[in-house]
Parts: structure tokens; C-alpha cells; sequence
């Protein structure tokens, strides 16, 4: 595996992400939320661990239809109007009881030294990312929900990413398959129960040089049902 490749899948899941027993190398501390739009890592109160995460194996086999091949599209225009922030979640949708534990934005264009090299080297432009936390006793959704939209270089760039992102949780034991979420729209949907027993649903799909997707984590169970529905949010607030 390259190491831009290896850099992109770490930079795309962040330390929201973290704290998982091993999914992610590098990353073992989630007692703080991803960094601000300034740069500087904040620790809400209340926060609990993340419990959700990726790991870095390569393989050339992934789900197809997780893919839309739109033709280079220029990751100038990306960056400046790609609407990130409209096609993450946010608390309302999530609805009452999730409190936003961390929000990180990073992009070439505004950074600089190891961040810069960090997303060069990942083939990153820009990236946009968002995790909330249940703070109530409802049993019926998902403690950790984590959503994310990463604008790569070019679409060969994110296709590896994401080729990557799903090869590495089918390695770790998960299973990963392919879903109709929407007439006409396919995701990939992976499944993964981590070190410390927290419970993993993925939602991810790719159109061109974009990637998003949605996880949910939970002690108890898999909320597959709740994560097609957050995804689905995701989808219909894309420009694809």
C-alpha cells in the first residue's frame, strides 16, 4: 500500500474515530473531540470515548456500486463549492438527545507545515467532518454517531481511499456489502465490532473525487436501521 494511501484512510477517519483497539494505528486516545476550525482539539464536557474506526490494509477488491465514476472533476471547483457543511449531519437532524462533541475542517488551501504535508500526501483538498454523542438513556439509537465528507485530489485518489477503507474492515472480521438506499443510489454498508466490543455500522459511498459517509456506534447493538436513515440525509443534501 502506498503511504499516501495509508495517510488518506488515517486523515479521513481522525481521532473521532480513535480509541477502538487497533482499528486505527496512531490513534489511541479519545478522551478529546477532533480539532476545531482553528486547529485547536476541544474536550466537551461529558464527552465519552468515540467508539468507532478504521483500519489501514490494502487490497485492489471493493464493492462497485459503492462507486460513481464521474469524470475529473477539478478539485479547485471542489474545494470552493463543494458544500460540505450542507451534506453532514448535524444535531437537528439528529434529533434531541445528541450533543456535537467535535467538528474539524482542514483544507490545503488553509493550512500549512505537517497538516499541509499531511494532506498533500493523502491527497486530500479538503475534508469536513462531525461527531455527536447521545446523551440521554435511549436504548433505541446509537451512542456515538460520526459523519464525514473528504474532497480528494483527483477520483482515482478517492476510489483507492475507499477501496482500502472496506478491504481493511473485511480483513478485521467485519462483513461489508452493497445496499440500495435511495432509487437509482447504492452505498457500501460494513458491520465491525472493535477491541473493546463497541458495535460499528458504516454507511459510504463515493461520486467522483468526493467520499462521505456516516457511522454509528454502540455498546449494545448494531443500528443499521438509524444509520441507512442518517445516510440517506446525507445523500439528499448532495449536489451529485
Amino acid at each position: 500500500m502506498s503511504r499516501r494511501s495509508r495517510r488518506g484512510i488515517v486523515a479521513g477517519l481522525t481521532t473521532a474515530l480513535a480509541g477502538c483497539g487497533g482499528l486505527l494505528p496512531g490513534y489511541g486516545d479519545s478522551s478529546s473531540t477532533p480539532p476545531t476550525e482553528s486547529g485547536e482539539s476541544t474536550t466537551p464536557d461529558e464527552q465519552g470515548e468515540d467508539n468507532t474506526s478504521s483500519t489501514t490494509e490494502s487490497n485492489e477488491s471493493t464493492s462497485s456500486t459503492q462507486e460513481e465514476d464521474t469524470n475529473d472533476q477539478s478539485a479547485s471547483v471542489a474545494e470552493t463549492d463543494y458544500p460540505t457543511s450542507d451534506v453532514l449531519l448535524s444535531v437537528p437532524e439528529l434529533g434531541e438527545g445528541y450533543n456535537l462533541t467535535g467538528e474539524t475542517q482542514q483544507a490545503q488551501s488553509s493550512s500549512d507545515g505537517d497538516e499541509l504535508d499531511t494532506l498533500r500526501e493523502a491527497g486530500i483538498v479538503r475534508q469536513h467532518e462531525r461527531s455527536f454523542r447521545l446523551e440521554t438513556n435511549d436504548s433505541d439509537r446509537a451512542s456515538v454517531v460520526f459523519s464525514s465528507v473528504t474532497v480528494y485530489e483527483s477520483s482515482d485518489i478517492a476510489k483507492s481511499a475507499a477501496d482500502e477503507l472496506l478491504t481493511s474492515i473485511r480483513d478485521s472480521g467485519g462483513s461489508v456489502e452493497d445496499q440500495n438506499v435511495l432509487s437509482g443510489v447504492s452505498a457500501s454498508v460494513a458491520v465491525f465490532e472493535n477491541a473493546e466490543g463497541a458495535l460499528n455500522t458504516l454507511f459510504a459511498r463515493r461520486s467522483g473525487p468526493v467520499q462521505y459517509y456516516v457511522v454509528t456506534s454502540d455498546q449494545a447493538e448494531y443500528f443499521r436501521d438509524q444509520t441507512h436513515d442518517l445516510f440517506v440525509r446525507m445523500v439528499t443534501a448532495t449536489p451529485d
